[in-house]
């Protein structure tokens, strides 16, 4: 079944401005979480350069300064204790100063303890002959701590102890809100992390996948990852000289969530719009479209069965459709009246020919079919009406074919009604002669004959012309 106008015109919508606007609306969402990626990734590479510049700097300020110290420290140094509580309250980068025997026995410590201990902590000789840990519980303190040392001459080490938690706390305060940063040894040790308990566990984030990730070019790589369960868009950075790696992370929720809730909002708006406006166009175009329209298929179906047309005013639509709907009925009443000319044609044709008197005939002047008769003509010819109109003039023509062909051609020929005395055989095989008055007509289009015929032997007995009484 083909679909109805409102249909197509709903279907047609849906195409060309709901489909389109939503599509429009989910690719403006697509850039708009595209250009928040960016902008992290552009913010995280800017903080990853300065959170490294701040470490490298923190680092080497307390290398430097244990280096320093360390100068100061002669053969006839005695008072050790003394020398390391002065450079204890001097310098706050460290919670704790240890000087070690060259067999990493503890000799002296600032604040005071833990002497004649031994210190069993590896410790990594970095490339500017600086020593450094990877991250540890410290046994003092019971907090996450780095070691840095320097050697000594003579074999000793100079050992300080940095509390990493207050490198967190600097750090933290160097990223925007809703970023953590996670920062990790060249292994992939925990040296700050959000959650302390990772870093007091030792944790190692070495198989994290931005950690995993294959090595690039590029000084800050910006990826998705998991941890813990949870979809991160990190920033991977790595300090120069101490290989550290930096994580700046916020969550994916926190970022395009409120991207989405702005997509699902528009799509909410764009949905109601679109269903009140078809609402609305759908009201407007039945009541000025679809109901006018069914008027007239009413009013179609009333004339086809030959009912009245209703007069009531037509609806108030289009004036297009208005223009239709008038010139229908007006079509109609045209119609009606040419029914009731027609009607009344009918039973004037009925009383002039069915009742008359005469004996009349309509004949096809060609092939002679007697296509209608009265009821005279039955009571002449003693046919059936059925038999009598089954038979042409040549049937009951009593003269040649031919000569029946000539009577019925020459009304025609001369254009005027025409009296011809002929013989016709009557059904019960009697011969009558008969005149025939033939006038020729046009109906619909078509020639036709109207023969009135007029028993000579009657015209005869009446001493009268039957060309008198047929014209009477």
């Amino acid at each position: 079944m083909r679909p109805t106008f409102l249909q197509i015109l709903r279907r047609t919508l849906r195409t060309w401005i709901f489909l389109p606007g939503i599509l429009f609306i989910l690719v403006l969402g697509a850039l708009q979480a595209n250009n928040a990626y960016r902008a992290i990734e552009k913010r995280n590479r800017v903080v990853s350069g300065a959170i490294s510049y701040y470490i490298t700097t923190y680092i080497s300020d307390a290398l430097y300064a244990l280096k320093h110290f360390s100068k100061g420290i002669g053969p006839a140094t005695k008072d050790m204790n003394k020398n390391l509580e002065t450079f204890y309250n001097a310098y706050p980068h460290f919670e704790r100063l240890l000087w070690l025997s060259k067999d990493k026995i503890i000799l002296t410590a600032a604040p005071f303890g833990a002497e004649g201990l031994p210190f069993p902590i590896r410790m990594d000789i970095r490339h500017e002959g600086g020593i450094i840990s990877k991250p540890i519980v410290s046994p003092g303190s019971g907090q996450p701590v780095l070691y840095l040392g320097v050697k000594y001459h003579t074999g000793n080490i100079l050992v300080g102890e940095m509390d990493t938690l207050a490198l967190s706390q600097h750090l933290g305060g160097l990223l925007p809100p809703g970023n953590t940063i996670i920062l990790a040894d060249a292994y992939g040790n925990i040296v700050s992390h959000p959650d302390l308990s990772k870093v007091l566990r030792q944790e190692n984030i070495g198989d994290l996948p931005l950690m995993a990730a294959p090595h690039s070019e590029e000084r800050v790589r910006t990826s998705f990852f998991t941890h813990d369960g949870t979809l991160y868009i990190g920033s991977l950075a790595t300090i120069p000289g101490e290989n550290w790696k930096i994580i700046i992370s916020s969550k994916a929720s926190t970022v395009f969530i409120p991207i989405l809730e702005t997509v699902l909002a528009l799509l909410a708006l764009l949905t109601t719009l679109f269903l009140l406006f078809s609402a609305l166009l759908n009201n407007a175009l039945k009541a000025g479209l679809v109901l006018p329209l069914d008027d007239l298929i009413h009013d179609i179906k009333q004339l086809g069965m030959g009912a009245d047309i209703s007069d009531k005013p037509i609806r108030s639509t289009y004036r297009e459709l208005e223009t239709v709907e008038e010139e229908f009925r007006k079509m109609c009443r045209e119609v009606r009246g040419r029914e009731e000319e027609l009607s009344e044609n009918a039973e004037r044709y009925r009383a002039l020919f069915h009742d008359n008197q005469l004996v009349l005939l309509l004949v096809d002047p060609l092939t002679g079919d007697i296509l209608d008769n009265n009821k005279r003509a039955v009571e002449y010819y003693g046919y059936a009406q059925n038999t009598l109109r089954s038979l042409t003039l040549f049937d009951i023509n009593a003269e040649s074919g031919t000569v029946a062909k000539k009577i019925m051609e020459r009304p025609w020929n001369s254009g005027a009604a025409t009296t011809i005395r002929t013989k016709h055989t009557l059904a019960s095989g009697e011969v009558r002669e008969v005149d025939l008055l033939i006038s020729p007509m046009t109906i619909h289009g078509t020639p036709r004959n109207f023969v009135t015929v007029i028993d000579a032997s009657q015209t005869s007995r009446g001493n009268s012309d039957p060309r008198d009484k047929a014209e009477s």
